[in-house]
């Protein structure tokens, strides 16, 4: 899962990424405008309000552009 909001471009370049390498994955569109920056992921609470953020499944998640795409 990927939560991240695609009016913003440094979350764009986690979606180009995972495009461009063919990878699999679900978008969830989090608005931060509409202020809905807490989440829920693999049953734990997001309450940082960073985004992108990518649930590995585990019960962990990776956060920040740069941590995802490297």
């Amino acid at each position: 899962l990927i939560f991240s909001d695609l009016v913003f471009g440094y979350c764009l370049k986690v979606k180009w990424i995972c495009d461009y390498f063919g990878l699999s994955y679900e978008w969830v569109d989090i608005s931060i405008i509409r202020k809905e920056p807490h989440f829920e992921v693999s049953g734990t609470q997001i309450r940082s309000g960073k985004i992108p953020l990518m649930g590995l499944g585990n019960g962990r998640h990776l956060e920040e552009t740069s941590a995802i795409i490297t």
